[in-house]
């Protein structure tokens, strides 16, 4: 605004200095030119809301399209204690900056296999989800590769004596991808968009990861054979997250499973851009974007049967 009072008091001075030296006819076209160049300059500037606009969270994303979610749309966020720990706070944290209202719960040592520990079938019907909810995302995995137990209508049911289903038995896959496609049809009928699960992150231990590699798999064919669900890999930074040149940044936990809060940023801005997307009716990814995320569930499956 300074300045454009200073280029009016310039004109007017240039103006008293050359204005009398000039023709009738010099001086109404050198005032039609410096009256214009005011209009534009004044047209230039910002009005104070323009001005003072919040800058579009999606760029800071990385997306082009600056598109907010509607209004009391949430993400609701499940799993094991990744989600009660950092990776499931990272996840938080960075879908309320992007404007949604979120709920998140993590419960330790829970999964699919062990009903008899915790039912995440039976949360489903007690979770915050109804036609607002614009995503559930669902980690479990880690907790997963041991024997599959059965309460006694299921046991019956598949007429088995044992109750529990072996880890090396066929017969493994098959019930861990029926109750994997059961909570996520669930979740859909509860009324969310879309349903998530987010397959294991890598691990340190070579034995769980080779474990994992059939954790994900089935994960993946539940989601395609569901109502809504979708998959998106968090495998795949297993070199990012052993970076020596990181130094004394800890990238994971002691464990060796659990995410510190860099290794989980690490994670986070690998699959931002698919994940955002698969959530629904969000921005289109920019190309450098899309390169680092990969394609889709074509990457998460790749990512898989390489072992992470």
């Amino acid at each position: 605004m300074l300045a454009d009072f200073a280029l009016i008091g310039y004109a007017a001075g240039m103006w008293r200095l050359f204005g009398p030296q000039l023709s009738r006819l010099d001086r109404v076209s050198t005032f039609q030119t410096l009256l214009a160049a005011l209009v534009v300059a004044f047209c230039a500037v910002p009005t104070p809301a323009a001005a003072d606009a919040e800058p579009s969270r999606w760029v800071a994303a990385g997306l082009e399209d600056p598109t907010r979610p509607a209004p009391g749309d949430r993400v609701v966020i499940i799993g094991s204690s990744s989600i009660r720990g950092n990776f499931g706070r990272t996840l938080e944290r960075r879908f309320a900056g992007l404007g949604f209202e979120t709920f998140r719960q993590g419960v330790s040592s829970s999964g699919i296999s062990r009903p008899d520990y915790f039912d995440w079938y039976e949360r489903a019907t007690t979770l915050p989800i109804d036609d607002h909810t614009a995503a559930v995302l669902i980690y479990v995995g880690v907790n997963d590769p041991q024997g599959i137990w059965m309460p006694p209508a299921e046991q019956k049911a598949r007429g088995r004596r044992d109750r529990w289903i072996r880890w090396h038995e066929a017969m493994w896959d098959v019930v861990y991808r029926e109750r994997m496609t059961a909570l996520i049809d669930r979740l859909c009928d509860r009324g969310a968009r879309r349903v998530v699960v987010l397959t294991p992150v890598d691990v340190r231990w070579r034995g769980l990861q080779e474990r994992l590699v059939r954790v994900r798999r089935l994960q993946i064919e539940a989601a395609r054979t569901s109502r809504c669900g979708r998959v998106v890999s968090t495998s795949g930074d297993d070199l990012a997250l052993r970076d020596p040149e990181r130094g004394d940044v800890t990238l994971r936990m002691p464990d060796g499973y659990h995410l510190s809060t860099p290794g989980a940023e690490i994670v986070w801005d690998r699959i931002m851009p698919h994940l955002l997307r698969v959530v629904g009716g969000l921005p289109r990814a920019t190309p450098e974007a899309e390169r680092i995320a990969g394609d889709g569930e074509t990457s998460a499956q790749a990512h898989d049967q390489d072992g992470g």
